[in-house]
């Protein structure tokens, strides 16, 4: 009997994903967790995060070693020699990877995941959003990276996303372009 109940047990702890670990994004997001529910009715339609409540929330991500940024790139990242580290090893030809943090006004963030290894460049776009009370991830995709530039204190790359359809971003069209300011 006891041996059936241990089975029982385990089963269920596997089931319910017992041990996994937490996506690295949503374990950043959690970090500033507090701030979050604080703001609005704790509903994803319930969080505008202001300018200073994203630059609290990048700061908790930057105190925990973590390179993070504010969305509207207002400020220069956090823990810009991270940065310079993965471009060393990328100019070396040395496989390498930087997650930069991106914290959104809805209380989310998009972590954009910038990998080199075998002479390819690859981008991993992970959104987490908050919804319900907590933080989950609604897509991850990796994408090419077609240009990756690091000059005059930018980082930049551009992304190859299949059946992006051409015009702006009222007609579907998602910019593949982005920018971060590294000091």
């Amino acid at each position: 009997m006891k041996r059936m109940l241990w089975l029982l047990l385990c089963l269920a702890a596997l089931l319910m994903g017992c041990g996994k670990e937490a996506d690295p994004a949503v374990a950043a997001a959690q970090r500033y967790q507090p701030l979050v529910q604080a703001v609005g009715d704790g509903t994803s339609a319930g969080v505008d995060l202001t300018d200073a409540q994203i630059a609290q929330a990048v700061a908790q991500l930057s105190d925990a070693g973590l390179t993070a940024v504010h969305v509207d790139a207002a400020d220069p990242v956090a823990h810009p020699e991270t940065v310079t580290a993965f471009w060393d090893a990328r100019a070396a030809g040395e496989t390498a990877e930087i997650a930069l943090y991106e914290v959104c006004r809805d209380g989310g963030l998009l972590c954009h995941t910038l990998r080199f290894a075998d002479g390819i460049d690859t981008v991993t776009r992970t959104r987490v959003a908050w919804r319900d009370g907590a933080f989950s991830v609604s897509y991850a995709d990796t994408y090419t990276v077609t240009s990756l530039m690091l000059d005059g204190g930018r980082l930049t790359y551009v992304y190859d996303m299949p059946d992006n359809p051409p015009g702006t971003d009222h007609d579907g069209h998602i910019d593949t372009q982005e920018t971060f300011t590294i000091g």
